[in-house]
């Protein structure tokens, strides 16, 4: 008894959990690998701009000095070695260093070293000398970097959105199939229950064939239904169907065609940025690879030294030529206007379809029209006995399925409509998740 009991709570609790569009599209979100793959991506990239844009603020670690404790054999004390010189546990000097290691500043690496301690004969911490660095690759190219940066950013957003807008459209089809499918095979269900008992009990042969064939098509229908429902495991109400409905509606020909302020369009300006530094310093391939560093010992004392390095390869199997041809021949404008072109055929086919669905609307309607005109003049045939109660209500049927369908198609203009706004870069979900 207790097991049932659980079993129908279950059950209930499944049901309740996914009662909204906005449970279910979460869910959804929740089991989608691309989706956490973009988050951490992008998570990864505000970090890096986080260094960029917060150079002043350092890296820091702490590291001690190494020691080693010894056994004295000829005393009873223990000794410590520390920096190579051995103490008794009753005489000690630790010492350790802070590092201060800044990101970068436009290209240059700093650094700061500050040493410290405590000295046990003198029962006091003591800070040593203060020592800075700074290096530089003088073919680094901060600015093309931080624009590229930047177009990482964009585009880890809008694969974030796309993948969500993809979704949450999934859903909402979802959804509303769901719904207009189990009504479609409870009709169908019901239709070829009435169809094998007008089988049953017709004895023209040729009347039999046209109902035979009826049932199949109908079997194939209810095997249709199946195999889409199997895709869709939540349980939805009318509510749920409800506001699918209304969601999808709120998508109509007012649409503005805003997809210039797409982010993976920012993403490909700023490359094209980049790529115009690089074409003006297509030369820096052929140069040396050089980098300088200043560093100050003890700044008390002004001890500095002056490093720089010089390595220039005199042979290579033409990969200089290479990335300086690559700088120089700048296609990222091309790539902007590739973009734009895909994402105005992209839109140009869902308004086609809308066209043509024009058509398929009208057939509907017609079959819609003609079906309820069947309706009332057999509606008036079975009243006055000139027609079974099993035919009428196979016309019943006909009429409710060309009903669903005729709705169907007039939904179609919605959710293409809701594939434009995508296009345009519209987050769809609303206020739906962040």
């Amino acid at each position: 008894m207790r097991k049932v009991i659980l079993i129908l709570f279950l059950s209930l609790f499944s049901i309740i959990s996914f009662s909204s569009v906005e449970d279910i599209f979460k869910e959804e979100l929740n089991k989608n690998i691309q989706l956490k793959e973009s988050e951490n991506n992008l998570k990864n990239i505000e970090i890096n701009i986080k260094k960029k844009n917060n150079f002043f603020i350092p890296y820091m670690s702490i590291k001690s000095s190494p020691f080693v404790m010894l056994n004295n054999q000829n005393s009873d004390s223990i000794n410590f070695n520390i920096l190579n010189v051995q103490k008794t546990l009753k005489d000690y000097t630790y010492s350790t260093k802070l590092y201060l290691n800044f990101t970068e500043l436009y290209g240059a690496q700093l650094g700061m070293t500050l040493p410290f301690g405590y000295n046990e004969d003198e029962n006091k911490f003591q800070i040593g000398n203060l020592g800075l660095s700074i290096s530089r690759d003088l073919k680094k190219e901060p600015e093309v970097e931080k624009l590229n940066l930047e177009a990482n950013y964009y585009d880890a957003i809008y694969s974030i959105k796309k993948t969500k807008n993809s979704i949450y459209i999934s859903t909402i089809n979802s959804i509303i199939n769901k719904n207009n499918n189990e009504e479609l095979m409870n009709l169908n269900m019901k239709k070829l229950e009435l169809l094998v008992k007008k089988y049953e009990y017709l004895k023209d042969e040729d009347e039999r064939e046209k109902v035979e064939l009826d049932i199949i098509k109908t079997k194939k229908s209810i095997q249709s239904l199946k195999d889409k429902q199997e895709n869709f495991d939540y349980d939805i109400d009318k509510k749920t169907y409800e506001e699918a409905l209304n969601l999808l509606k709120k998508y109509d020909e007012k649409i503005n065609m805003n997809y210039i302020q797409r982010e993976d369009i920012k993403a490909l300006n700023k490359r094209v940025e980049a790529a115009k530094i690089q074409e003006t310093f297509w030369f820096l391939p052929y140069l040396p690879d050089m980098s300088v560093a200043f560093n100050i010992n003890d700044l008390e004392n002004f001890k500095w030294s002056l490093t720089f390095d010089l390595n220039l390869n005199v042979l290579d199997f033409g990969e200089k030529e290479q990335l300086a041809n690559t700088r120089k021949n700048n296609y990222s404008d091309l790539k902007v206007k590739e973009k734009i072109d895909s994402i105005e055929r992209t839109i140009k086919s869902y308004l086609n379809d809308i066209r043509i669905n024009e058509f398929d609307k009208k057939i509907n309607a017609s079959n819609l029209k003609q079906s309820k005109e069947n309706i009332l003049k057999n509606r008036k045939l079975f009243e006055n006995g000139f027609m079974s109660e099993l035919d009428y209500d196979l016309y019943e049927i006909d009429y409710r399925i060309n009903e669903i369908n005729f709705e169907s198609s007039n939904l179609t203009d919605n959710f293409n409509y809701m594939n434009i706004a995508s296009e345009n870069g519209e987050a769809l979900w609303g206020d739906l998740v962040e």
